[in-house]
């Protein structure tokens, strides 16, 4: 049977923030997987969940950290580009 619990999202937390839902775990067929237990339905694996609001905070800087990097490299290969005749 499914456990039931409080989990923090983090799939979309740069652009929706850390969500709080209820989920129930689903490791009886995958582990390490949860579903959300009322709207549409959703599942949630590896580091798109959280079981403390503390870990969640701390993936959720991790991807900001991530995404600024990305965006600083991407920023340089842009400014490089040349367009001359």
């Amino acid at each position: 049977m499914s456990e039931r619990f409080t989990a923090w999202i983090t799939k979309h937390a740069l652009t929706q923030g850390i969500l709080k839902m209820q989920v129930a775990d689903c490791f009886d067929t995958t582990p390490g997987m949860v579903t959300k237990t009322n709207g549409p339905v959703a599942f949630y694996h590896g580091n798109d969940w959280h079981r403390s609001h503390e870990a969640a905070i701390e993936r959720a800087n991790a991807m900001k950290a991530s995404e600024l990097e990305s965006l600083d490299k991407q920023r340089e290969r842009i400014a490089a580009m040349r367009f001359e005749r």
